[in-house]
C-alpha cells in the first residue's frame, strides 16, 4: 500500500521548541529563580491528563495558581516555523492526510486551539492529555492509526525527538527525525514517498 498521510509533532516541528526559556519565565512569574524537579516529574501526568495543573503549582508554590498566568509566556515562546506549516499546506495540496500527534499539557493544548489556528487544518488532532497516553507508549501511534483508519506503513511520522521516531518505526509506521531544518526534513520525506509510493507527485 502507498503511503497515505504524513503526521506531525508540534512542539520542535511545527512550533519552536522555547521550552527552557518559558520554564525560566514561569518561574519568574512564580517569584522562583527556576521551576523545581517537582514539576518535570509531574510531567508525564500532565502530559497524559491525570493530574490538574493548578495542583502542581499549588504544590510548587504552596498557593492556588491559575495556569492562564502563564499563557504569554508560552505564545511568545512557541511560535509558528512558516516553513513546515508550508510543507503541511503542500501536502494537504497533494491529497495526503495530515495529522498532529502531540505531548502537552492541557493548558497548551487550549492556547493553540485559540491562537494556532493552523492546526484545524490537521485531521485528527491528538493531543496526549486528552487521550490518556504519550510518545513514545506504544498506544499513542495505535490510537493515531486508529483514528486514521489505516495501516502503519500506510503513515509517516515527524518528530524532532529521536525516542518518539523510533517509537513510531517500533509500531510500524515510517518515521523521519527532523532536526531542525525544514530543507532536510522535506528531502527525506520526498525520497521516502518517492521510494514507496514511486509516482508520488511532486510538493
Amino acid at each position: 500500500m502507498a503511503i497515505r498521510c504524513i503526521t506531525f509533532d508540534i512542539g520542535g516541528v511545527l512550533l519552536t521548541l522555547g521550552e527552557s526559556v518559558y520554564r525560566l519565565e514561569v518561574a519568574k512569574k512564580l517569584g522562583l529563580q527556576q521551576l523545581p524537579d517537582t514539576y518535570q516529574e509531574h510531567m508525564p501526568d500532565l502530559q497524559r491528563g491525570e493530574i490538574d495543573e493548578s495542583a502542581v503549582w499549588e504544590e510548587i508554590t504552596g498557593r492556588p495558581v491559575d495556569p492562564h498566568e502563564f499563557d504569554d509566556a508560552y505564545l511568545a515562546h512557541f511560535r509558528p516555523i512558516e516553513s513546515m506549516i508550508r510543507l503541511a499546506e503542500r501536502l494537504r495540496s497533494q491529497g495526503y492526510i495530515t495529522a498532529l500527534l502531540s505531548n502537552t499539557q492541557p493548558s497548551h493544548a487550549r492556547l493553540m486551539r485559540e491562537h494556532r489556528t493552523f492546526i484545524f487544518d490537521f485531521d485528527p488532532i491528538l493531543f496526549s492529555c486528552e487521550i490518556g497516553h504519550r510518545k513514545p507508549e506504544i498506544e499513542v501511534y495505535r490510537l493515531l492509526l486508529d483514528r486514521l483508519g489505516l495501516e502503519p506503513h500506510e503513515v509517516v511520522f515527524i518528530d524532532d525527538e529521536p525516542v518518539n521516531v523510533a517509537g513510531a518505526l517500533n509500531a510500524g509506521l515510517y518515521a523521519i527525525h527532523h532536526r531542525g531544518n525544514a530543507a532536510d526534513t522535506e528531502r527525506a520525506l520526498r525520497h521516502l514517498l518517492e521510494d514507496v509510493n514511486q509516482h508520488a507527485e511532486p510538493f
